[in-house]
């Protein structure tokens, strides 16, 4: 809760551009990729002009990053896992979306000028399922119509924005969206019974930067894991049934792994977060639609190498899962069945259409 000696940046067009935009619209949204600077937008406004703001974060790892980094520049920030009785002192509370129902987070709101929702693609990607809290967010806009709000991601489909503007009308967004280079992304047509085999190889054939696996299941990561170590590489697990401790640690250890290391994971690690050392992701089993793949993509390629990965598919896969969806999830899972067949020239053109921002190959 102690403000330190604040931090200043020099700041790039497009952030000059954003905090421009911020100042005379109410409702704003920003498409840059992870480790573009989106958080300092939002950290030299409320540095600037004091405000008092709610930040509304999916993830407690994230949730602990934004807060550092506020407090760095010499705001004063609660986040969840602070003394409840020092919320009344903040200027700035990180929060999770079911935290937006609680009654000291509400008194917040209605002195709050700002609500910035982080990685604000989880609102439609976990929101419509398993995570209804986000809807909160609109609710509050709806009651509050003086906070102004500002969305960030680095992934939005343009269905969702297009949702996001029926529900914020003078909504203005801009940016730009990383699209991953074809060329370097390979998807295996490969049988599960013969995945565990051709994974050992791909993980023999990387000595260098580390390899991240995306799993599943909770069991998959230790399954994997043990086949891993059997090759002799140092291994890292990561999934939401470690206590949350336990996966802080896991999120130190990172940077200290040796060349070659492996790290099995769920979806949720390394949102937001920036890993550097990580040069490529391996799906072991496709993801449930295209934007989560291009999420999952993006955990890698932050160092001095472009993001690469290996997705592994099978007709199967997908028949499996198929019984399982939600009726509001079967065209993006559809469609991502159908974009694991196409050429990666056509690839390219599908990542184009599907989501916002203005298309670039080159992180600016």
């Amino acid at each position: 809760m102690n403000p330190q000696k604040p931090l200043r940046f020099k700041l790039k067009p497009f952030q000059v551009q954003a905090l421009n935009t911020i100042s005379l619209h109410a409702h704003v949204l920003i498409i840059a990729p992870t480790g573009a600077g989106k958080s300092l937008i939002f950290q030299t406004l409320l540095q600037k002009t004091k405000a008092i703001a709610v930040i509304v974060v999916p993830l407690a790892a994230l949730a602990r990053q934004q807060a550092d980094s506020l407090k760095a520049f010499g705001i004063g920030v609660w986040c969840r896992g602070d003394d409840p009785k020092l919320i009344h002192r903040a200027q700035v509370l990180v929060v999770n979306p079911e935290s937006l129902l609680q009654s000291q987070v509400q008194s917040h709101l209605i002195r709050s000028e700002y609500l910035v929702v982080d990685e604000a693609h989880t609102v439609w990607q976990w929101g419509r399922s398993f995570r209804p809290e986000f809807n909160e967010i609109f609710r509050i806009l709806d009651h509050a119509p003086k906070i102004r709000s500002l969305w960030l991601t680095a992934t939005l489909t343009r269905s969702q924005e297009q949702s996001l503007r029926l529900r914020l009308p003078s909504l203005q967004g801009f940016g730009y969206f990383l699209s991953p280079q074809a060329s370097l992304h390979l998807w295996v047509d490969c049988p599960p019974v013969l995945r565990i085999d051709l994974l050992a190889r791909k993980i023999q054939g990387y000595p260098q930067g580390l390899t991240l696996v995306f799993c599943a299941t909770r069991d998959q990561t230790h399954r994997l894991e043990r086949m891993v170590r059997s090759l002799g590489r140092e291994t890292l697990i990561y999934h939401a049934g470690l206590f949350f401790e336990e996966r802080r640690a896991q999120e130190r250890r990172v940077a200290n792994l040796p060349e070659g290391a492996v790290i099995l994971a769920t979806s949720a690690f390394g949102m937001g977060l920036d890993f550097p050392r990580i040069e490529r992701v391996i799906f072991f089993e496709p993801p449930m639609n295209l934007l989560d793949w291009v999420q999952g993509v993006g955990r890698s390629g932050r160092g001095e190498h472009p993001s690469q990965s290996v997705t592994f598919y099978h007709g199967s896969d997908f028949d499996r899962r198929r019984p399982r969806l939600r009726r509001e999830d079967f065209a993006d899972f559809n469609a991502l069945e159908q974009f694991c067949r196409l050429s990666p020239e056509r690839r390219t053109k599908v990542l184009t259409e599907t989501f916002s921002g203005i298309p670039i190959l080159e992180k600016l």
